[in-house]
């Protein structure tokens, strides 16, 4: 076998590299009290999961549009490039919703910042963070 064969193969008869594609990808994580989120974010076709099943399905229904806030506030055409995929464990499950929507949002933020341009971030992270953090007890 050549060094060559090693590296490359022919595929109907064009010359193809074995090398893999780029693929832009981010990881995050969102913490709130015990629950961590942890959010891998790439390019994709807009997809959303959490813990493997859809952003539609996620439980409570009551708490599912605190999900839903990263999407409308930044808006859709942000999302409709990107597969987001959230692991969440520990907490209770107020807690893993806003440890989910955190680690969404430093996801889009550190996306934007290394693959697109640093104005671009600058302009998702002050809508974000200042509409999706929580208030602390020195600003109630």
């Amino acid at each position: 076998m050549c060094i060559r064969d090693r590296y490359q193969r022919r595929v109907h008869g064009i010359l193809m590299s074995n090398k893999a594609k780029v693929v832009k990808r981010i990881k995050t994580f969102g913490k709130k009290k015990n629950a961590l989120a942890v959010a891998t974010i790439e390019e994709g076709h807009g997809n959303i999961r959490v813990n493997g099943t859809p952003i539609q399905l996620v439980e409570p229904a009551g708490l599912r549009t605190k999900l839903y806030e990263p999407v409308l506030i930044l808006g859709g055409e942000r999302f409709k490039n990107l597969n987001i995929r959230v692991k969440v464990r520990g907490g209770g499950q107020t807690a893993q919703i806003y440890a989910i929507r955190q680690a969404i949002c430093k996801g889009i933020v550190a996306f934007n910042q290394k693959y697109v341009d640093e104005e671009t971030k600058r302009n998702i992270k002050a809508v974000s963070y200042t509409h999706l953090t929580l208030p602390t007890n020195r600003e109630v």
